[in-house]
């Protein structure tokens, strides 16, 4: 039936119906209707509905629905079966099935069944089904093998290739191919890629690559990377931890867990690194180094150095050394060295030296020096 109110409308398809308007038109679809607007088009698609709006099209897609809008850019449905876009303008549903898109401009689902656009300009969902963009601009998700993600808002956000992950908000954030189950919370310009199971909490240019079950809860421009899985950056600035599963950065700049650290831990401080040394711990301070020393310790204090030495510590102070030492210990004090002396102890002051000694002690003082030494004070 033809029901003209408004101007020229013209339906050649039976059980359709035009309620007014003008330049609308159904062809070829049965028990359709348009109920107003202006310059409304369906075609081949039965049981199909267009509210009004200016401008929109319902093709090849049957039990489909736009509600309105257009605003002189119309929204379309193309072989897109049982799918909605309730208004906004320019948004597009294509070769998609039981699809929505709430509003906005722009906005597109495309070859995605079970999508949903809620609102917000520009926001994409390409090859990847039952995902889902609830607001923001200019975010996307796609695939070609993406399902099951959601990105809730802000702006320039990504989801690529990946399923079961999500960014909650900020800006130009991504999840990025194999990081499934993944998610980004907020902030600036932060990655995750090839990480199951990993997150971002927020900050900036924060990245997570190839670590399973790793975390950066925030800071900016930290780095968790080749780690195999479950390390963590609290937050700071610069802090890196590669190559060593379950290592820590609390705090602080600059800080480094690298080459096989695993276990490994880094309170605070700035300039610290932690290489080649399972087990192991630096708590504080400034420019901090453990090397191959597994189970060993720095405190705190500044420039402090443990090498090729197991279960050893370094309390505090500044310019302190050791190396190739066992289960032996530097209290505190200033440049202090204790080297190829295993159960031994300098207690602190300054300039002390031990070599090659066996459970022997330096209590403190300056200047002092011990060497081939065993059992000796």
């Amino acid at each position: 039936a033809i029901e003209p109110r408004l101007g020229t409308n013209s339906s050649v398809s039976t059980y359709s119906n035009i309620g007014g308007g003008d330049g609308n038109i159904i062809s070829a679809s049965t028990y359709s209707s348009i109920a107003g607007g202006q310059g409304n088009t369906m075609s081949s698609s039965p049981y199909s509905n267009i509210g009004g709006g200016d401008g929109n099209t319902i093709s090849a897609s049957t039990h489909s629905f736009i509600g309105g809008g257009g605003n002189g850019i119309g929204n379309k449905i193309t072989n897109s079966p049982s799918t909605i876009i309730i208004g906004g303008y320019g948004n597009i549903i294509t070769d998609t099935g039981d699809s929505i898109i709430g509003g906005g401009n722009g906005n597109r689902i495309l070859n995605s069944s079970w999508g949903v656009v809620v609102g917000g300009d520009y926001n994409y969902i390409t090859d990847s089904a039952e995902s889902v963009i609830l607001a923001g601009n200019s975010n996307h998700i796609y695939g070609p093998i993406s399902r099951y993600n959601s990105i809730l808002g802000g702006r320039g956000n990504a989801l690529i290739g990946t399923k079961y992950s999500s960014i909650i908000n900020g800006k130009n954030n991504i999840i990025n191919t194999g990081a499934t189950y993944s998610t980004i919370g907020g902030g600036y310009s932060h990655t995750i890629d090839e990480s199951k199971y990993s997150s971002i909490g927020g900050g900036k240019y924060n990245s997570i690559n190839n670590s399973d079950y790793s975390e950066i809860v925030g800071g900016y421009r930290n780095e968790i990377l080749g780690s195999d899985w479950v390390s963590t950056i609290v937050g700071g600035y610069n802090n890196e931890i590669s190559s060593s599963s379950e290592g820590v950065i609390v705090h602080g700049g600059g800080n480094t867990i690298r080459s096989t650290s695993y276990y490994s831990f880094i309170g605070g401080g700035y300039g610290h690194t932690i290489d080649n040394s399972n087990r192991s711990f630096i708590g504080a301070g400034g420019y901090n180094a453990l090397s191959g020393s597994n189970y060993s310790i720095i405190g705190g204090g500044k420039l402090n150095i443990i090498s090729a030495s197991t279960y050893s510590t370094i309390g505090g102070g500044s310019d302190n050394t050791m190396s190739d030492s066992i289960t032996s210990t530097i209290g505190g004090g200033g440049y202090n060295a204790l080297s190829g002396s295993n159960y031994s102890t300098i207690g602190g002051g300054s300039g002390n030296t031990m070599s090659d000694s066996i459970t022997s002690t330096i209590g403190g003082g300056s200047g002092n020096t011990m060497s081939d030494s065993i059992t000796s004070t």
